[in-house]
């Protein structure tokens, strides 16, 4: 019996091409019965879970599945047969830490028997993790463009605007729609000339980049500057395709770093010029005076018993003085004058093209402007006082120490002279500062080194002639200069505050003298013992337990 098998060996043939056509694809190539059991499975899908044919094939997918994706593929089976439709679906399988995951688009169909009814579904995957990644990458750019802080411009190669940043708008003030199509040009601030966009320009055709600070426009016409960083974006030949900036807003630095350099030359309680911004100014300005020959004054000014003002009434009040004195010594001179504050209660003005004349004529009115009373601590009505010293340039100096020394000396003499009152530099001010230094540093050492000595001036009384006491009189033995009186020392004791010292010293010794005369017989009661002593020494909180003490020693 011949049976003629032609038909079947072709039906074998082409299961044999499409099985070999379907195992070459990368797609994973499946399909089910109604019930969920494997019919077909290619090689990319026994590949992907590490199955062979014999494993899959009749068995149930839940089998191969992870529980989750059999969940998912479950339910898309129930819905293709029900509604006899094709789905589309994104799944995403995580094997161990050794596999990475894989992203699939998957498409499940229905298989239709010859009568057209469903008898299963088929599913072909398709591994999309690249496209997602490169998705994820894209949204995160996009995100970070989005969120950014610094401001993003994006052009084309002719520089010609093709999006921005909403940080961009909220810094610049343009929208997005007012800019796009625009030349970069438009943020030009006009702070910059050719050369600067020449060189920059020539950098990014250089390095591909270019970064630095940028002075720009906002859409409403203020300046504002930023820092820029501009980098070129190439195709594979090396054609430039794009720019694009981010930009840093300087503003809020350049602030700080303003305030800085301000608190660094001017004082915090006046606003006036510090002394380290005064000495630049004055050295600028002797540089001008040696060009052009000219003169020009300076003035040192030093309030009056400001000390009793903080005792008596609080630093803060103390405070708001000075911060008037400030306002009216501004409100005193001309435009191109400085008044500086040198520390504590002392300022000074700087007068360019001023000779001695008008610099007294000014010292003279600022006296009579400061000593307008005024009212402090919103009830206190006081009257400021000043005491002025004046030096003029290059006769009372030629340096800035120099010329702000001597200026310092003749405020001393105004001090001297009885306060409130203005004095001009003199030599012999240098003189008598010289000797008076020495005479200081000669005297610290003196008392240390017992060269002083108490002189006892007699007291009589007048109607009988009789001895009725002494008065102690200070003198110096100075080494090499012989008996200094107290007028050449006292003065300089008085300043540097070494009277004290001296007033204890002789008053100590006056009184242990006594009480060798009193043990002799020289010394008989109802004689008293005069002893000068500076008012600063007798409100001393311990000066009575003191003197008791001296007064014990002497018995």
């Amino acid at each position: 019996l011949m049976v003629d098998r032609s038909a079947e060996v072709t039906r074998e043939k082409e299961r044999h091409f499409f099985s070999l056509l379907l195992d070459s694809s990368d797609d994973l190539i499946s399909a089910v019965d109604g019930l969920g059991n494997v019919l077909m499975a290619n090689q990319a899908f026994l590949a992907l879970f590490g199955r062979s044919r014999h494993e899959v094939l009749g068995q149930p997918r839940e089998n191969v599945l992870p529980l989750r994706q059999e969940i998912l593929h479950r339910g898309a089976d129930q819905d293709v047969i029900g509604t006899g439709a094709s789905t589309v679906f994104e799944e995403r399988f995580d094997f161990s830490a050794s596999h990475a995951a894989i992203d699939l688009m998957t498409r499940k169909f229905p298989i239709r028997d010859p009568q057209g009814q469903v008898y299963g579904v088929g599913s072909i995957s398709t591994d999309i993790s690249e496209i997602k990644t490169k998705q994820r990458q894209t949204l995160l750019s996009e995100s970070v463009f989005q969120k950014s802080s610094e401001a993003i411009i994006v052009t084309d190669e002719h520089r010609r605007i093709v999006r921005v940043n909403p940080a961009f708008t909220k810094q610049s003030g343009f929208s997005e729609a007012s800019v796009i199509g625009e030349c970069t040009n438009i943020f030009k601030s006009g702070r910059h000339d050719s050369n600067f966009y020449k060189s920059m320009w020539a950098s990014i055709k250089e390095r591909g980049s270019w970064s630095g600070e940028l002075c720009n426009r906002t859409a409403s016409g203020e300046y504002y500057t930023v820092w820029s960083t501009i980098n070129a974006v190439t195709d594979e030949r090396g054609n430039v395709v794009n720019y694009f900036a981010v930009q840093t807003d300087m503003t809020a630095l350049h602030a700080v770093q303003s305030e800085v350099r301000h608190m660094a030359s001017y004082d915090s309680l006046t606003g006036l010029p510090n002394r380290s911004l005064f000495n630049e100014r004055i050295k600028q300005l002797i540089s001008l005076a040696r060009r052009r020959k000219t003169n020009f004054g300076l003035l040192f000014i030093d309030l009056d018993h400001f000390k009793d003002v903080n005792d008596s009434l609080g630093h803060h009040v103390g405070d708001e003085l000075l911060g008037n004195v400030a306002t009216r010594l501004k409100e005193s001179i001309r435009m191109e004058d400085t008044v500086a504050r040198m520390g504590g209660d002392e300022f000074v003005v700087l007068l360019p093209a001023t000779d001695r004349t008008q610099a007294e004529v000014v010292a003279l009115n600022l006296l009579a402007r400061l000593r307008v009373p005024m009212t402090l601590d919103q009830s206190v009505l006081y009257q400021p006082m000043a005491s002025i010293g004046i030096a003029v340039f290059p006769q009372d100096g030629d340096t800035s120490d120099l010329l702000t020394r001597n200026a310092d000396l003749a405020m001393y003499e105004a001090k001297m002279m009885g306060r409130n009152c203005t004095a001009t530099y003199k030599q012999q001010m240098s003189e008598e500062n010289t000797l008076a230094f020495a005479i200081q540093t000669d005297l610290s050492r003196a008392i240390k080194q017992n060269e002083l000595r108490v002189y006892y001036q007699p007291k009589f009384a007048l109607d009988s002639g009789r001895l009725v006491g002494a008065e102690a009189l200070v003198r110096w033995e100075r080494p090499n200069h012989g008996l200094v009186l107290p007028g050449d020392f006292i003065p300089i004791a008085i300043r540097t505050g070494l009277l004290v010292d001296i007033d204890q010293w002789v008053l100590s010794e006056a009184l242990r003298q006594v009480g060798q005369w009193r043990k002799s017989g020289l010394w008989t009661p109802g004689m008293r013992i005069g002893v000068n002593q500076h008012a600063n020494d007798l409100r001393r909180p311990n000066m009575i337990e003191q003197l008791q003490m001296m007064l014990q020693a002497m018995q």
